[in-house]
């Protein structure tokens, strides 16, 4: 929910930033910088609010010290606007034996695609790739890894390990930062000198190298150390995550290059507070939870398909532009509520939904139903491939390559 909303106010920012009258620019930018402000405390203030873990409110006493009682009003208005709207921005999906036309592509479909990877990626294939990129490299260092004490190793093989055991708070505030770090970050007591001995230590040996994999070719942390209320993915799981990236072109990744994406199987069991008694598939941050798992296998992958382009679709496509909004004719009738005004343009029923998700249904349709897209929107085909897949096409098998 809190990268759906900054994602937003990133886009309203860029658009202040582009208002010729000084005056008027200086004034919507001053506004929208008190509003990031309102949105990171919001975010603290709500998991306080709502938390169903007892006593989890300690740790977010902090924010109310730093917000005026009027700043803390805003927060709360804010928080209703967002509450009211979580419906819409989950993903809720159905179960098997739900209509057959909720998402973008049946089973089938997904499983004949042209150039779709059926397998995961080998344990010998990771292996021998990440040999490869560990030559990007010559350099080695050591370094004291909260509690291990990694020697004269491959530099890029240390940032890799460091980034999977080392967990990463949510917050923005640094005292709030802190002190969540300090109850979160994991320390370790062990012999292991490198970092092969201390992957298998912690995550195991196949557990390991997937993660190493993932963070070094995809740009993916989908270690459960790196974020709070996570778990391991297992087997089921990881064949849909990794067979699922592959049917992606490369150039999509990594989605910032800046630092590592999380991509994360929620703790099993449990569900956000956030979300109330919704059941939910998975969502835009790319978390994943139980309904997930109930899910036919090819579907599971388009679901992280569509998870992932979700993030691809904010950069390429942007589904709050005018050119993507009038494909379907979408007009927003609320504070992001939309109607459409072409509903028989849309692939799946869940793509009705808003603009971002008819963007990343889109999306799953052109990697896996693409003939469907193509016959019931020539546009939006035309500015997925242009922009999102910059040409590449999988009607058939030629378009494969070699």
């Amino acid at each position: 929910m809190y990268e759906v909303y900054s994602k937003r106010l990133q886009t309203r920012m860029s658009d202040a930033h582009a208002v010729a009258n000084t005056t008027e620019r200086r004034k919507r930018v001053d506004a929208l910088k008190v509003e990031k402000k309102y949105l990171d405390a919001l975010f603290i203030e709500a998991s306080r609010c709502i938390s169903d873990r007892p006593g989890s409110e300690n740790a977010f006493k902090t924010i109310e010290q730093t917000l005026t009682p009027a700043e803390l009003q805003q927060a709360r208005i804010l928080q209703e606007q967002i509450f009211n709207d979580r419906k819409i921005l989950l993903e809720v999906g159905p179960d098997n034996g739900e209509p057959s036309n909720y998402w973008a592509a049946s089973p089938d479909q997904i499983k004949n695609a042209p150039c779709s990877n059926q397998k995961a990626a080998t344990d010998d294939e990771m292996d021998a790739w990440l040999r490869q990129h560990a030559k990007t490299t010559s350099a080695v260092m050591s370094k004291n890894i909260h509690g291990f004490q990694i020697e004269e190793e491959n530099k890029e093989v240390m940032r890799l390990f460091e980034t999977l055991v080392t967990y990463v708070s949510p917050f923005a505030l640094e005292a709030t930062v802190k002190a969540d770090v300090l109850k979160h970050q994991k320390q370790f007591q062990s012999m292991c000198r490198k970092v092969e001995c201390a992957l298998r230590e912690v995550f195991g040996d196949r557990q390991g190298r997937r993660l190493m994999y993932l963070l070094a070719r995809y740009g993916f942390n989908a270690s459960h150390l790196s974020k709070k209320d996570s778990t391991p993915f297992n087997e089921q799981e990881w064949e849909s995550i990794l067979s699922g990236i592959a049917d992606l072109p490369e150039d999509w990744f990594p989605i910032n290059p800046k630092e590592a994406k999380s991509l994360t199987r929620y703790e099993r069991g449990s569900k956000r507070a956030i979300y109330g008694t919704l059941d939910v598939t998975g969502n835009a941050a790319i978390e994943f939870f139980d309904k997930w798992n109930r899910l036919d296998p090819m579907t599971a992958k388009a679901a992280v398909v569509h998870e992932i382009a979700h993030n691809i679709a904010d950069s390429r496509l942007h589904p709050d532009s005018i050119e993507w909004m009038q494909c379907s004719h979408w007009k927003e009738v609320g504070d992001y509520k939309f109607e459409s005004g072409k509903p028989s343009k849309f692939v799946s029923t869940y793509a009705a939904q808003t603009p971002d998700e008819d963007a990343a249904e889109s999306i799953v349709a052109y990697r896996y139903n693409p003939s469907e897209l193509l016959q019931r929107a020539p546009d939006k085909y035309k500015l997925i491939k242009d922009k999102v897949f910059l040409g590449r096409e999988y009607l058939s098998k030629k378009d494969c390559g070699p």
